[in-house]
């Protein structure tokens, strides 16, 4: 007579009572200082919980392989935040409070979060007395990180790598004109030889053979090559380990390397205050033919 175990193999796992456990999980852990990392075991499911001794969950999460009995895997994690309808909390580049007040203006809030084999995910926010259920999928690289720990797909990545390379040359271009005392010392040449394909590019080219030019590097350099070798992407953070970025799939990796990037928004505040008009129009015009506005209008000084 086959024992239970065989008569499971090869089948599609079981979908986990994941409400049921994501709620016992978060009155277990409710009065505990320190975050856990979650594992499913057994059936019928045994949660079991396993502190992070003050790492923070991606210490632990990033690169980890759950073994085949682990049914499901998630996390509790606190930390601090604000209610994002309150119009009191605005967004970043219009907050008058230093960081100081924006500090005991949050609030302390915990999450828990567990998914199973099925790909089927459930979470709560806890924020004081008042518990939330989180709306859909955990999502962000936490979310990621547990499917890929199951050996589950996560999100498909953007069309193509377009975005990226526009978001390395606007670093590029705000550093080297941060560095200078003019700005109009920082040409259209100069700002056009920042672009990763710079170097290719003839001189002084025009928006046309620049979009043409990231369009081609972009089809050189799709996401599943970058992850197999992460060290091509210059965003100014250390890259990943391999063996991390070959644990990960195309659309955990791309979203991970653009999470990695300093806000958008921020950039084109810079570029707006260090460029003269003529170099931030090409600029801009660059950016819109390859499908990404510029938004150099709302924080134009």
């Amino acid at each position: 007579m086959p024992t239970p175990d065989a008569t499971r193999r090869g089948r599609a796992p079981d979908p986990l009572p994941l409400q049921e456990l994501v709620d016992a999980a978060d009155a277990l852990l409710e009065h505990q200082p320190d975050g856990a990392i979650l594992r499913v075991t057994g059936d019928p499911p045994k949660l079991e919980t396993l502190p992070l001794g003050g790492c923070h969950p991606l210490d632990v999460l990033l690169g980890l392989t759950a073994p085949t009995s682990w049914s499901g895997i998630g996390l509790h994690t606190r930390g601090r935040g604000y209610d994002v309808d309150d119009p009191r909390n605005g967004p970043p580049l219009t907050r008058r409070t230093s960081f100081a007040d924006e500090v005991r203006a949050a609030v302390p809030v915990s999450v828990t979060l567990l998914i199973d084999r099925t790909g089927r995910g459930d979470g709560v926010l806890r924020d004081g007395s008042t518990v939330r259920r989180l709306p859909g999928l955990p999502e962000g690289a936490v979310g990621d990180s547990c499917r890929r720990a199951l050996g589950l797909p996560t999100a498909a990545p953007p069309d193509s790598t377009v975005r990226l390379w526009l978001h390395v040359w606007l670093d590029r271009v705000v550093e080297a004109a941060g560095s200078t005392r003019r700005r109009s010392r920082v040409s259209w040449d100069t700002v056009a030889r920042l672009h990763p394909t710079g170097k290719g590019l003839p001189a002084a080219p025009t928006a046309p053979e620049v979009q043409e030019a990231t369009r081609e590097w972009a089809d050189a350099w799709p996401w599943s090559r970058l992850r197999l070798d992460p060290e091509c992407v210059d965003h100014g953070r250390p890259p990943l380990e391999r063996a991390v970025t070959h644990w990960m799939d195309d659309g955990m990796f791309a979203r991970w390397v653009l999470g990695e990037m300093i806000d958008v928004r921020l950039l084109a505040q810079s570029a707006a205050r260090l460029l003269d008009d003529h170099v931030l129009a090409q600029l801009a015009t660059s950016f819109a033919l390859c499908g990404f506005p510029l938004p150099t209008e709302e924080v134009r000084p």
